[in-house]
C-alpha cells in the first residue's frame, strides 16, 4: 500500500511537470523576440561650429537625446516610448550659445528606422531624412 502511494505521488508530480514545462518554454520564447526588436536612432551630423543639444518632441512631450559637438557626428537613441506610442516625432536642435534653434517637420517613426539629422551653421539650411528599415522596403 505504501509503495502505491509513493508511485502515485511521483506520477502526479510527473503529470504536473508535463503540463508546466511547455507553458514555461512558450513564455521564455516570447521574451527574446521583445528584446531583439531594433531600436530607432537619430544620426546627427553637426556641420556648425557650435555644440548642439538635440531633443525629440512628440505630443507636447520633450525628451533630450544628447549632445553633438561642433563639426562632428553622434548616434543618438530615440526613447522606446516615443516609438511605441506611434505618431510623428519632431527634432529640436538647440545650439549652445545661440538664441536660434531648429525644429524639424514631423517625422513618422517606426521601430528599426534611422533618422539622419544634418545641422548646418545656418540653422535654416538644416535637414532631416528618414531611412526606412529593411522590413518596410519590400
Amino acid at each position: 500500500m505504501r509503495t502505491r502511494r509513493f508511485l502515485t505521488g511521483w506520477m502526479l508530480l510527473g503529470a504536473a511537470l508535463l503540463v508546466a514545462l511547455p507553458a514555461a518554454a512558450s513564455a521564455q520564447s516570447t521574451t527574446p523576440t521583445q528584446s531583439t526588436t531594433p531600436d530607432m536612432y537619430v544620426v546627427a551630423t553637426n556641420n556648425g561650429y557650435l555644440d548642439a543639444h538635440v531633443y525629440a518632441v512628440q505630443g507636447g512631450q520633450v525628451q533630450s537625446l544628447g549632445m553633438v559637438t561642433g563639426l562632428s557626428s553622434a548616434k543618438l537613441k530615440l526613447p522606446r516610448t516615443m516609438v511605441e506610442w506611434g505618431g510623428d516625432v519632431q527634432l529640436l536642435v538647440d545650439p549652445i550659445g545661440s538664441a536660434e534653434g531648429y525644429l524639424s517637420s514631423p517625422i513618422p517613426v517606426t521601430r528599426g528606422d534611422e533618422v539622419a539629422l544634418t545641422i548646418q551653421n545656418n540653422l535654416d539650411l538644416s535637414t532631416v531624412s528618414l531611412k526606412a528599415s529593411r522590413s518596410q522596403k519590400s
